[in-house]
């Protein structure tokens, strides 16, 4: 009964988000419209269409990066853990027509460490997304063991997804980035893909298995909606979201809500200018097990707020 009330829980919201957002969408191209107008603009687009003759199938750019690490860990037994760490990333991504794009990303990441090191797994696995996947390749390749250390090779597909280009909307399908938040160093609303404090070795956040669409309306103006899909499609182990923002007197004004692991996010972010300086607050707090019920002793309120300045061309704090 209990697992039957999660999924109707997270199903509703799935439904009211999307169905929200369809409405608003349909609202803002047609409404107080003429219905000439509106069969005059489908029109035109045919015709732009079919008078197009240069066409952009696989115009695809391939891409990508490899570098490697070596780090010094000094633990609380006095004694020093000695890392080498070796990234390589390869990216392709292009244009299949002029409203649909794809996008793809493989890593393979090279470590020699101590057996024992409590970080064995490293910067290649400090970040939460791997939870926020329905399905995915086994990451290790190699493991052979060398004295106390060992020498790994482990992979990872950390995107494949399709953009689809609207007038008034993207939609986003498959596995991507997607992350929150405009603080400099700890984002209260990041809460799929965060890293952890000891993550130094990671360029980009690790991809997650979603649907995501994008709405755009007056100066700015964003609706971001969607689901991000955990194992099996589980609604325990997923996530759907609705993030507003929009812009008043260059203030961006950022309001969400997220329902993720069972548990429910209420958040806000601000961004402004004051001084000649940049200035943020970023602001979040969980309804821990909100689908089963509130458990007010497990709740939590992060805050993060700041500046930064450019100082000059070469120097930004």
């Amino acid at each position: 009964m209990r697992q039957h009330k999660k999924t109707c829980f997270f199903l509703c919201f799935i439904f009211v988000l999307f169905f929200s957002t369809f409405v608003y969408a349909l609202d803002y191209d047609f409404k107080l419209k003429p219905i000439d107008d509106v069969l005059l603009k489908i029109k035109s687009d045919i015709e732009q269409k079919e008078e197009k003759t240069e066409s952009v199938l696989y115009n695809f750019k391939l891409n990508g990066w490899v570098k490697s690490t070596f780090s010094m860990i000094d633990t609380l037994s006095d004694s020093t853990i000695k890392k080498i760490n070796t990234p390589m990333r390869i990216k392709m991504t292009g244009f299949i027509n002029d409203s649909l794009s794809a996008s793809c990303a493989y890593e393979l990441f090279a470590s020699y460490e101590p057996e024992n090191s409590t970080q064995k797994k490293g910067a290649f696995f400090n970040t939460q997304a791997g939870s926020y996947r329905v399905d995915d390749i086994s990451r290790q390749i190699l493991s052979k063991k060398n004295g106390d250390y060992i020498f790994a090779v482990n992979q990872d597909l950390d995107r494949l997804f399709f953009e689809i280009f609207m007038d008034s909307a993207d939609i986003s399908l498959g596995r991507q980035s997607i992350s929150f938040g405009s603080s400099r160093f700890v984002n209260p609303l990041d809460v799929l893909t965060s890293f952890r404090f000891d993550t130094i070795d990671k360029e980009e956040r690790s991809g997650v298995d979603a649907i995501r669409l994008k709405f755009f309306f007056g100066e700015m103006g964003e609706i971001d909606t969607g689901c991000v899909f955990g194992d099996s499609f589980k609604p325990e182990n997923s996530a759907a979201y609705l993030n507003t923002k929009f812009l008043i007197n260059d203030s961006d004004y950022t309001f969400m809500v997220m329902v993720f692991k069972e548990n429910l996010l209420l958040g806000t972010d601000f961004q402004t200018s004051i001084l000649d300086a940049g200035y943020w607050l970023e602001a979040g707090y969980v309804f821990s097990e909100a689908t089963e019920g509130f458990y007010k002793e497990e709740d939590y309120f992060r805050l993060s707020t700041g500046f930064d300045y450019n100082f000059s061309p070469v120097l930004y704090g």
